[in-house]
């Protein structure tokens, strides 16, 4: 009876560390599968990068956009097919967005990447209100301390009485 319970905790154990690996490995394999995966402009915040392209998220495996679904489909493999598709409907490629090349069925970086495949830009344009759930978040205010719509603004208080 003891040893079935030394199982079922090591079996625990085992399903509950493969799934942590695969939570916190996924990104970066996922983005090496993909040229300059792993620079991926954020279309709202300049210089910073959107390290899940295959979700609405920038970091968090949530709901995958239009551009997962596709590089799903695609078997997670850059192909042919995947680079001439124009997932977020913007009207260009996903390898134009990626600035990848293809030339005799190679594949060529030309440099960093010059939007974001899976999110339609400019993201206040007509065309992409109409078609994405994405938008961007408010501005933060540099000179502001507070996190702005996080946390409540409570009147100044003493603690003394």
């Amino acid at each position: 009876m003891n040893q079935v319970r030394v199982y079922r905790f090591e079996l625990f154990i085992f399903i509950f560390i493969s799934t942590l690996w695969n939570v916190f490995e996924g990104f970066p394999n996922l983005q090496s599968r993909l040229p300059n995966g792993d620079k991926i402009p954020h279309p709202c915040i300049p210089g910073q990068y959107w390290h899940a392209v295959g979700h609405w998220h920038p970091s968090l495996g949530v709901e995958r956009n239009q551009f997962g679904l596709d590089f799903k489909t695609a078997g997670m493999l850059y192909t042919v097919a995947f680079h001439n598709q124009d997932s977020d409907g913007d009207g260009n490629t996903n390898g134009k967005e990626l600035n990848v090349n293809l030339t005799n069925n190679r594949f060529y970086m030309m440099g960093a990447p010059i939007s974001h495949p899976g999110i339609c830009e400019p993201v206040n344009s007509e065309n992409c209100r109409k078609r994405q759930q994405f938008q961007c978040p408010p501005p933060v205010n540099p000179n502001n301390n507070r996190m702005n719509n996080f946390m409540p603004n409570f009147p100044p208080s003493n603690p003394f009485g």
